[in-house]
């Protein structure tokens, strides 16, 4: 925890009650009728100085802190949803308003009350992706401490820079995990099915995107150059390490922008939940966020955000091949998490947003931003300059530029391949083209062939979910008969990992001005392919909490607490 919300913490011990209180009536919305559906839970939580009580089966939205309803439907549709509205006073209510500290702690431990579940299993199966048990101990000692150096570091920054907002923006952060790791605490109380988790569980959790650069950190005896290995392993890991696909698609007459991600990673990671954060805070611009997430991240990590009506963000990962990069990686920096989070909050177009994340890059989850500016996309209209800014990073760098003339020809696509020269240069791409040819390519790799072939295709929502979607890797020549070289991969087929595709997020202009979308959990059943099943060989990997077999459709997802 950061140094200032830690002082200001000791004024009052934390206190966690789970029992119905006597305070107030419920406020119920019509759309908030009794539900006997076990699925479905709600409450209202109220926070002074870290004090925090928490009342059940009630949406107080005259005097809570916070009040969420998170319908935990994974099983069933592929994904839970969770609404949390926090800090929002009541025109009626005599009550002060609640500072921002309590609010954030409010809505983080609103969170780890409702799912709690959630949150132990994506921390079970991410331990066992990344930490096989007989060396665990050992990788995470290298980890912890990088993060505590980390740590200390920003505690030294937030005190030289008290009234700086992206600071307080960054401190907010802290208190809000806080909360969200005693509401946890507060409900493994009463469950025994809950395994005890600690704090450093839970900022490992958010670095989760990092934990892979992390490591090798960490490890540095252990680096290995990629140009060592065969091509067909290096592939692997390439189609390992990559989380994405991702697409913006213009129509010809500019009626429609759609925008469309589809999360590539290992199978086990898919306690997937979308999420919508209200929050009403002091000095924020952006009080509104709607997103793919999981059990326990406060972010994305997809990424995938809806922001308060004024942007879209997408984002892909690329990958490093110049070992040297990692060098650059130090303690004295923010994690990415940390700058996607708070320049969300705080940006007010494309162009802020790039600037905002570019400070104190950590170098770890280097990735390539979308970002689509939805004020700017008026539709039937030329597009206007700043509309699409694209942000890559790296290790000791962080390019971004004005893309909307890239948009302008009908579509940018995003599939893990740097599109900056000096980023792709300096990862090491050149390289590496030696022993892997075409596929990391920007021009001519498998995924830029596919979007460059379909994307004119696309002329509604639907035409926009098969492609995202799209895998025929049988008889499409660009995948080169592989399952992972798709639009959405599934490395399952050919591989011994549960890796791949496993969700896909698709809307337009119109919609997420609303922060409104149509999502779709688990791998993708393609042309003809058989749905994903935790069965026979794949039985022995971790998938605590998940689905047996992936075969959902589409939904549409909207925030629950519009009209409150």
């Amino acid at each position: 925890m950061l140094l200032t919300s830690a002082l200001r913490m000791m004024s009052g011990p934390f206190v966690s009650i789970l029992i119905p209180l006597s305070v107030i009536a419920a406020v119920l919305s019509p759309s908030f009728s009794s539900n006997t559906d076990t699925t479905y839970r709600y409450g209202s939580v109220y926070c002074r100085l870290y004090n925090c009580t928490f009342k059940d089966g009630v949406l107080d939205f005259e005097s809570a802190t916070a009040v969420a309803a998170f319908n935990d439907t994974l099983l069933i549709q592929g994904w839970g949803i969770l609404d949390i509205k926090a800090g929002y006073e009541h025109p009626c209510s005599l009550e002060e308003r609640p500072d921002d500290d309590d609010i954030v702690f409010g809505a983080g431990y609103a969170e780890g009350i409702l799912t709690a579940h959630q949150i132990n299993n994506q921390l079970t199966n991410l331990f066992n992706i990344y930490f096989p048990k007989r060396k665990r101990a050992k990788m995470l000692e290298g980890i912890r401490i990088w993060m505590q150096k980390q740590e200390l570091w920003a505690n030294q920054m937030l005190l030289k820079n008290l009234r700086d907002s992206f600071w307080k923006h960054v401190d907010l952060l802290e208190v809000w995990l806080q909360g969200l790791f005693q509401g946890y605490k507060a409900a493994a109380k009463s469950d025994r099915s809950l395994s005890a988790r600690d704090w450093f569980d839970f900022r490992l959790l958010q670095a989760s995107g990092s934990i892979g650069d992390l490591i090798t950190v960490a490890r540095e005896f252990k680096r290995k150059k990629r140009s060592n290995l065969h091509a067909k392993k290096i592939l692997k890991k390439m189609q390992e390490s990559s989380r994405c696909s991702a697409l913006i698609k213009l129509l010809p007459g500019f009626e429609q922008i759609f925008l469309g991600h589809s999360t590539w990673f290992r199978y086990e990671s898919t306690a997937r939940i979308f999420k919508t954060y209200d929050f009403n805070l002091k000095g924020t611009v952006n009080k509104r966020i709607s997103f793919s997430s999981y059990g326990g991240n406060l972010e994305s990590l997809d990424d995938f955000y809806m922001v308060d009506g004024k942007f879209a963000l997408l984002q892909t990962s690329n990958n490093i091949f110049n070992s040297s990069l990692y060098d650059l990686i130090t303690p004295q920096s923010l994690l990415t998490w940390q700058r996607v989070l708070v320049a969300n909050w705080l940006a007010e177009d494309g162009q802020q947003w790039a600037d905002l994340f570019s400070k104190y890059n950590s170098g770890t989850y280097n990735n390539q931003y979308m970002v689509l500016d939805l004020r700017l996309a008026q539709l039937k209209k030329p597009l206007r300059e700043n509309t699409l800014w694209v942000v890559e990073q790296i290790p000791g760098m962080v390019e971004s530029r004005d893309l909307t003339h890239v948009l302008r020809s009908g579509y940018f696509a995003s599939y893990n391949i740097p599109y900056f020269d000096n980023i792709y240069n300096m990862s090491g791409y050149p390289s590496m083209a030696d022993v892997l040819g075409h596929h990391v390519s920007y021009d001519l790799a498998p995924l830029a062939k596919i979007f460059r072939r379909d994307q004119s295709k696309v002329k509604t929502l639907q035409d926009m979910k098969d492609l995202l979607r799209y895998n025929d890797y049988r008889h499409d020549p660009y995948s080169e008969n592989d399952p992972g070289s798709s639009v959405c991969s599934r490395g399952d087929l050919d591989r011994e990992t549960p890796m791949g595709c496993y969700d896909t997020k698709v809307t337009n202009v119109e919609l997420a001005r609303q922060n409104r979308a149509d999502i779709i959990g688990g791998p993708t059943l393609g042309t003809n392919l058989p749905p994903f099943s935790w069965s026979g060989y794949f039985a022995q990997f971790s998938h605590q909490g998940l689905p047996q077999t992936y075969n959902f459709s589409f939904i549409s997802v909207r925030p629950r607490f519009d009209n409150v």
